[in-house]
């Protein structure tokens, strides 16, 4: 009897030291110093008056894929969302550029793994790119998608001194981020030219689009906790069906590259199916990749045997778009 006691000791005090270093691993690769290096020097406010839009008052229930996931992912700068955080493109005159939306179900930015890490990688390659702290629960839409609206329309007015071409300007949205930046590409995107604020004539419609293991519809396969938190609790059919990203996209939608995995635990790979059949529906060129296995939300996958292909093909697909960067003579 002893014995089994202290074995059951011993097991319990293992896992809880396995699930200690595992949640230290964790905390140190998703969250981000934001005192560190120069970070806040990388930050530009996209509204230059308080952000459009006020919180939900309803509180949504916790789940564990989101709702408690977002405590492990602390922005101690949350007040002053939406904001990007830039990486230029050394070396280039008129360099395409990518608007980057990380994932975290609505709850949260995993800024790191779905934002930070893939913007240096591609701004190394010549790809300006800009990651958008986007706000989150308890802001439901449309507050999300007029942050990653404006984003696009500021890049865009700024595009002189950041160095990039306004007319190659695209977006990758990863997870429920993938969600949002469908809908920004699925979504009509003309500015107004009557707008006194100039930034607000761009248009917020991207170039090309993007998808890693994207949440798409919120009427078949759905990921609950990202329709729960862009929704709230009890959102009408018609809405959801509105919001319900291969039910939205025309002849009109940009040039999409689609990739997710067979063993995606969060988000189910149907969702990417989906999207593709309709951009085949509209005669929208378009690539997708559906590897056999690989885990959720792990940014550029450089240890997944096969999602670690997913930059090399998308680099590749970019530069088939015209996305190089034009280089001083």
């Amino acid at each position: 009897m002893r014995r089994s006691k202290r074995f059951l000791v011993g097991a319990a005090l293992t896992l809880a030291a396995a699930l200690s270093v595992g949640l230290w691993l964790l905390l140190g690769e998703t969250n981000v110093d934001r005192d560190e290096g120069d970070y806040r020097q990388r930050m530009h406010a996209i509204w230059s008056a308080p952000a459009p839009g006020d919180p939900d008052t309803d509180s949504v229930p916790l789940d564990i894929d989101s709702g408690l996931l977002r405590f492990f992912f602390i922005n101690e700068l949350e007040a002053e969302v939406p904001y990007l955080v830039a990486f230029p493109a050394g070396g280039a005159t008129r360099a395409p550029a990518l608007l980057l939306l990380p994932g975290g179900g609505y709850s949260f930015r995993s800024e790191r793994l779905d934002g930070l890490t893939i913007a240096a990688w591609f701004a190394e390659r010549g790809i300006a790119s800009f990651v958008l702290n986007y706000r989150v629960d308890p802001y439901r839409y449309p507050v999300p998608l007029r942050d990653a609206e404006r984003a696009m329309r500021w890049l865009r007015a700024h595009a002189a001194e950041l160095g990039i071409d306004p007319r190659r300007v695209g977006v990758l949205g990863s997870s429920a981020g993938g969600h949002l930046a469908a809908l920004l590409a699925t979504g009509d995107g003309a500015g107004d030219p009557l707008s006194p604020d100039p930034i607000e004539r761009q248009s917020s419609k991207p170039d090309l689009l993007i998808l890693s293991q994207a949440v798409i519809s919120l009427e078949r396969f759905v990921h609950e906790g990202s329709k729960r938190r862009l929704l709230g609790n009890s959102p009408a059919p018609e809405l959801a069906r509105s919001l319900s990203a291969e039910l939205r996209v025309g002849p009109s939608t940009p040039k999409a590259f689609v990739w997710t995995t067979k063993t995606d635990e969060f988000v189910d790979y149907r969702n990417s199916e989906l999207f593709a059949e309709a951009l085949a529906k509209h005669g929208v060129d378009h690539e997708l990749h559906v590897f056999p296995e690989g885990p959720h939300g792990r940014g550029l996958s450089r240890a997944e045997t096969y999602e670690r292909q997913w930059p090399h093909l998308c680099l590749a697909w970019l530069e088939r778009q015209g996305f190089r960067p034009e280089t001083p003579n």
